[in-house]
């Protein structure tokens, strides 16, 4: 047979959490040409024996640019302006006119104080690509906050949000080491 028991290990995860796996020759090379995480830890929960957080291979180009746009719009605070519609599959700041930007930040000041206005969801969507790509700048709970705020407030006008959103914020929970958030 073309099995073999392969032990898998992956610091710093204590040893008490090594397993072994069966698995064919062929896949046994990949698993050991796998990379190591970037960060590796064993939470305190019955049902997770270990996390372990790999670094994203090759960023696109537009993700570092959206990036970028994040970091220079985050400060910047919305003024009362029309509401201007917008569509996009996978928003980004460079996509919209003056007048959806304006928009957006207006918007984006009224979430951050918890005033939810009737939006199009493109725009929630760019929000939500905001505060993850900031998880690094701002507060991760804080985040995690914002996150549940916003699928709690949108989910029954943009159901899609349900798809998604909750792995999301689970993601988010295990790469900040959060606790999970009460809804």
């Amino acid at each position: 047979r073309d099995v073999s028991a392969v032990e898998i290990t992956a610091p710093p995860v204590a040893a008490e959490e090594q397993m072994t796996y069966f698995v064919s020759r062929t896949y046994e090379s990949e698993l050991r040409a796998k990379p190591a995480p970037e960060r590796a830890y064993a939470p305190k929960h019955p049902l997770l024996l270990a996390v372990r957080i790999y670094a994203r291979e090759g960023t696109p180009a537009w993700h570092d640019r959206f990036r970028e746009q994040t970091l220079k719009l985050y400060p910047y605070e919305g003024r009362d302006c029309p509401r201007v519609g917008f569509f996009s599959y996978v928003p980004q700041y460079s996509q919209m006119t003056r007048q959806q930007l304006e928009w957006y930040l207006y918007w984006r000041e009224g979430a951050r104080q918890g005033v939810w206005r009737d939006t199009d969801y493109s725009y929630v969507l760019l929000y939500i690509y905001e505060l993850i790509n900031l998880s690094d700048r701002l507060d991760p709970m804080d985040v995690q906050t914002a996150l549940c705020s916003v699928w709690a407030h949108y989910r029954t006008i943009y159901r899609q949000l349900d798809s998604y959103l909750p792995e999301w914020i689970c993601d988010h929970c295990l790469i900040h080491r959060l606790p999970p958030p009460t809804l």
